[in-house]
């Protein structure tokens, strides 16, 4: 019996079927999307033939006509198994990592160059503060333009799925070095501008000796921020240099209260 959708509401005695249930990681806040879409796709297609009115089933079948003893038995595509399209993947934000990803993907993508992160007394109060896990994995050397960057992926402390990135360099300079910092700022932002456009933002400091360059992009999906300083030497002090990158999601963290 093929019925239309107008028809449900003036006949209260039919009933169809229930869309199978979806459930997902992130809680099911795609449940009722996928259940409209479902019953859309049920209705367009024409699967409502797979419903029937609650009736006696003896005198139903007594009313409808032989079928054709050559002719198959029509099968009834449920309205469930419908097709849908797929739930896209997360988009990927650092070296075809999404926001999300747990330690497992991480270590598919970087192997054996992971380490875990050497957490004191100071880096666990840190994580703490931060709401992440303090051993979260890190590469040890990963280079840009020459530069080597200390890698760590930042894990959330509850569910240990990434949530920050950052790139960090520091150098000490004697007397006889000549410090490149100034360098290496200029080649990183040229090298994030190449790739994600020009900075939404850029600013230069100067608070006593200490110097703070820092450029900032976003891309929708992340908040990058290239922060570069400079202590000079003074006295027997070494100068210092320390240049970071930061990747991070803009819904992590109080923003996600928002």
């Amino acid at each position: 019996m093929f019925l239309r959708l107008g028809e449900t509401a003036l006949n209260p005695s039919l009933r169809f079927p229930s869309p199978a249930p979806v459930f997902r990681a992130d809680g099911g806040r795609d449940l009722v999307r996928r259940a409209v879409a479902t019953w859309l796709v049920c209705a367009a297609t024409g699967a409502w033939a797979n419903t029937v009115p609650v009736a006696d089933p003896a005198a139903s079948a007594a009313s409808a006509p032989a079928p054709a003893a050559s002719a198959p038995a029509a099968a009834c595509t449920p309205c469930a198994d419908a097709a849908l399209p797929p739930v896209p993947p997360a988009p990927p934000v650092f070296q075809g990592l999404a926001w999300g990803v747990d330690e497992r993907r991480i270590a598919e993508r970087f192997g054996a160059r992971l380490a875990a992160a050497e957490c004191d007394a100071e880096a666990r109060a840190e994580a703490e503060r931060a709401g992440e896990w303090c051993e979260s994995p890190v590469v040890p050397r990963y280079e840009v333009a020459g530069v080597p960057f200390l890698l760590r992926l930042h894990l959330d402390a509850v569910d240990r799925r990434l949530v920050r990135v950052t790139l960090t360099h520091t150098a000490e300079h004697g007397r006889s070095d000549n410090p490149r910092w100034s360098d290496h700022h200029r080649v990183l932002r040229r090298l994030l501008a190449q790739r994600y456009g020009g900075p939404e933002s850029s600013d230069l400091q100067h608070e006593g000796a200490l110097t703070t360059a820092q450029a900032r992009w976003r891309t929708g999906l992340a908040l990058i921020d290239l922060v570069s300083t400079f202590q000079p030497r003074s006295g027997s002090t070494v100068a210092r240099e320390q240049v970071q990158i930061t990747y991070q999601s803009p819904f992590n963290g109080e923003a996600a209260k928002l």
